[in-house]
């Protein structure tokens, strides 16, 4: 998995809490909000989204990391963390092509870009509904039991 996402991808990492959201990739400002409106994702925060090429566009999201999704959440499990960066790469190469196709005519190229836009923000939706905490779960943190 580590050699194809260097392959493919230009991983990053960065810490919200030291540095806050980078304001060079704008696809991220719906991660941020959440971040800043929501009191329990300062006891722990992450996410995994690929952004395309200038940092405008989110093109795949792995959805929540909650340590009871660890059976589940593509974050934790291999082979569906693979699965969404294809899936991710693949429509970001869609777009791509879209926008450097000169036998496109603007209006359908627009229509073409909106529904791949719409594509990615149904994958984004869909991967955000974490399963609510089981019952009795619960988690340590420097300012209790939550």
């Amino acid at each position: 998995m580590i050699t194809a996402l260097n392959a493919r991808f230009v991983p990053f990492r960065f810490n919200v809490s030291e540095v806050g959201f980078p304001t060079e990739l704008p696809a991220l400002e719906p991660w941020a909000r959440y971040y800043a409106e929501t009191e329990r994702s300062h006891v722990g925060f992450f996410g995994h989204v690929v952004v395309g090429t200038g940092g405008r566009g989110a093109f795949g999201y792995a959805g929540s990391g909650h340590a009871w999704e660890f059976e589940t959440s593509a974050n934790y499990q291999p082979d569906q963390y693979l699965a969404f960066l294809d899936a991710s790469l693949e429509r970001y190469r869609r777009a791509r092509a879209l926008t450097g196709d000169p036998r496109l005519a603007p209006a359908e190229r627009d229509e073409q870009l909106a529904a791949i836009h719409r594509e990615c923000l149904a994958q984004i939706q869909d991967a955000s509904r974490a399963p609510p905490k089981p019952a009795g779960w619960k988690v340590h943190t420097p300012w209790g039991i939550r």
